[in-house]
């Protein structure tokens, strides 16, 4: 297996991970948790969408687009 397939593997065990921790964690309270520790923490929430962007952009992911628009939302304009 070629090291970019183990790469693209991981990213979307993370993803889907992610999305069931959200969703079994009660959706929008956790979601407003998240808003207020990316305000508490702007520089490390940057650091991570930016590492998380460039692996995602790097492998011709779809989620490369979804990750800008979440910063979008996440970090404003």
């Amino acid at each position: 297996m070629r090291r970019s397939h183990v790469l693209l593997a991981g990213l979307a065990v993370a993803s889907a991970l992610g999305a069931l921790i959200l969703g079994l964690a009660g959706g929008g309270a956790t979601v407003i948790a998240i808003l207020a520790a990316v305000e508490a923490n702007r520089t490390l929430a940057l650091t991570i969408f930016a590492v998380w962007a460039l692996l995602a952009n790097c492998l011709i992911l779809p989620a490369g687009s979804l990750s800008v628009m979440a910063a979008g939302a996440l970090f404003g304009t």
